[in-house]
């Protein structure tokens, strides 16, 4: 899994004793999300690479959902940047379907978040081959502005000790 994966790992496991032991669980979440990202997006010690980064960043965000559930956390139109990136850089197509599936957004929302990302001029429509229909995929914009923020995350949070461990 390489030193990315075992410090996400690592991290994983103190949030899931910090969501049993405390009763401000929901910040100390947070607070250590946003460690994982961090860890994700500014790992200098190694060659990540942008498109690493991004899966990561999506990783904790899924992951982050299945603890606290969907709909308190809610950044559709990133998520979907996020997902077209990662799919692009792995050669995936995607239909606007699977990208508001991916966002988890409901389809009639995610639409909407598609048709705005167009007018914005950050996805683009592409034909499929043969049959295929019609994917996304991010425009040079959308790509540059991701690669953009994941790189500016702030350095390495450190997360409060929980309460009785010294």
């Amino acid at each position: 899994m390489g030193a990315l994966g075992d410090r996400l790992e690592s991290q994983i496991m103190q949030i899931r004793y910090l969501a049993s032991s405390s009763p401000d669980a929901c910040a100390r979440l947070s607070a250590a999300l946003a460690l994982l990202i961090a860890d994700a997006a500014s790992d200098s010690e190694s060659s990540t690479s942008t498109a690493d980064t991004v899966r990561g960043i999506i990783k904790a965000r899924n992951w982050r959902a299945s603890m606290l559930g969907d709909g308190l956390f809610a950044d559709h139109a990133w998520d979907m940047l996020l997902e077209l990136y990662a799919a692009a850089d792995e050669g995936r197509p995607l239909t606007a379907s699977s990208l508001c599936k991916a966002s988890g957004a409901p389809v009639t929302t995610g639409l909407r978040y598609v048709a705005h990302l167009e007018s914005r001029r950050l996805i683009q429509r592409v034909p499929g081959h043969r049959d295929d229909g019609v994917f996304l995929e991010p425009t040079p914009t959308s790509i540059h502005l991701v690669e953009a923020v994941t790189s500016g995350f702030a350095p390495r949070l450190r997360l409060p000790e929980p309460a009785g461990t010294s």
